[in-house]
C-alpha cells in the first residue's frame, strides 16, 4: 500500500484554528448590508424590503441551525467512529483527524451565539423549527438500512466527507462577498479557513480507506456515497419553505405553492449539481462513482421528485 496521502494542517498553513482566538462576531441591528445572498428565484415574490429582510435572516438563521447540526450529528460522532473502524489509519493522521472535533464544537458554539442573537432581535419564528435537516434524517435512515449493516461504522464519515467538501466552498464564497453583513462574512471566514484543513484531512482519510477496502465494500461505500450526495447536496425546499412562510407571513401551504412554481426540476438539480462540484470532482477523481452512477440517480430522482 502507497503512503498515507499528503493533507493540510494548521502548523503548514501557518494558521491557528478559530477555537483559539475565540471569536463570536454578533448581528448589527443597524446595517444595510445583506444576511445571506439573494435568492433570484424567488425576490419576485419578496414584496417589501421588510419582507425581503426577513426572508434572508431566517435563511442565516436556518443555515447556523443546519451547522450546529452537522457538527455535533455529522461529523464529530465521524472522528468518534475511527476508534470502531478495522482499518489501519497512520497515528499521525488519527491525532490529526482528532483535532477537527475540538474545531467543530467550536463551530457549533460560535454558530449558536449568533442564533440567538439573530432570534432575539429579529424574533424569528419558523414552524417545525427543531427538526433535523433532511440530509441528517437521511443519514440516521441509512444508518438503520440493513444494507449498509456491513459498513455501518463507516457511514459518518462517509458523510463527513461529503459535508466537509461542500462546506469550505461554501463558507469562502460567503466570506468573500461583499453584499453580506461584515458579522456574517466574519463568522464564515473563520470557520472558512478551518474547513479549508478539515476538508484536506477527510479527503485524504477517504482515500486511504478506499484503497484499502476489498471490491464488495467498495460497492457499498460506492453506493453510500451516491446518496450522501444527493442528501446534502438537493435544496432543501421544505426548509426554503418555512423560511418564505415567516418572512410574508403566508401559510404553509400558500407559501409551498409558491415555491413550486418558481423551482423546476432542471433548477433544482442545476442547484444541486453546482453546489456539489468540488464533492463530485473527489469522487470521480478517485473512482469512488461514476459518471454512470450520478445520470442514473439523477433521472430516478427526477422521477420521483414531486414539486405540486
Amino acid at each position: 500500500m502507497r503512503n498515507y496521502p499528503k493533507y493540510l494542517t494548521f502548523n503548514n498553513r501557518k494558521n491557528v484554528p478559530s477555537v483559539l482566538n475565540q471569536a463570536f462576531p454578533m448581528p448589527d441591528p443597524n446595517t444595510k448590508k445583506r444576511y445571506y445572498p439573494k435568492n433570484n428565484l424567488l425576490q419576485p415574490h419578496l414584496a417589501t424590503v421588510d419582507i425581503e429582510r426577513k426572508f434572508e435572516i431566517a435563511q442565516f438563521y436556518k443555515f447556523l441551525k443546519e451547522t450546529i447540526e452537522v457538527e455535533h450529528f455529522l461529523v464529530i460522532p465521524a472522528i468518534a467512529n475511527l476508534n470502531r473502524l478495522n482499518f489501519d489509519i497512520p497515528n499521525k493522521a488519527k491525532e490529526d483527524l482528532y483535532k477537527i472535533a475540538t474545531d467543530e464544537a467550536f463551530h457549533a458554539e460560535q454558530s449558536l451565539t449568533y442564533l440567538n442573537g439573530l432570534k432575539q432581535q429579529f424574533e424569528i419564528q419558523l414552524q417545525d423549527d427543531n427538526i433535523p435537516p433532511i440530509f441528517i434524517q437521511k443519514l440516521e435512515l441509512q444508518k438503520r438500512n440493513s444494507v449498509y449493516g456491513e459498513i455501518i461504522d463507516l457511514l459518518p464519515i462517509l458523510f463527513g466527507i461529503i459535508t466537509e467538501t461542500r462546506i469550505s466552498i461554501e463558507l469562502g464564497k460567503f466570506a468573500k462577498n461583499v453584499q453580506l453583513e461584515n458579522s456574517v462574512r466574519e463568522i464564515c471566514l473563520s470557520h472558512a479557513v478551518d474547513e479549508v484543513v478539515h476538508s484536506s484531512q477527510f479527503q485524504a482519510l477517504g482515500i486511504w480507506l478506499w484503497e484499502t477496502m476489498n471490491e464488495e465494500m467498495k460497492k457499498l461505500v460506492s453506493a453510500s456515497f451516491i446518496d450522501a450526495l444527493f442528501y446534502r447536496n438537493m435544496p432543501d425546499l421544505e426548509a426554503l419553505n418555512r423560511c418564505f412562510a415567516f418572512a410574508t407571513n403566508m401559510s404553509i401551504a400558500d407559501s409551498k405553492k409558491i415555491i413550486s412554481e418558481c423551482y423546476s426540476k432542471e433548477s433544482i438539480f442545476n442547484e444541486m449539481l453546482e453546489v456539489c462540484k468540488p464533492t463530485l470532482k473527489y469522487l470521480l477523481k478517485n473512482n469512488m462513482v461514476t459518471q454512470e452512477q450520478i445520470d442514473q440517480r439523477i433521472a430516478i430522482e427526477k422521477d420521483l421528485l414531486i414539486l405540486n
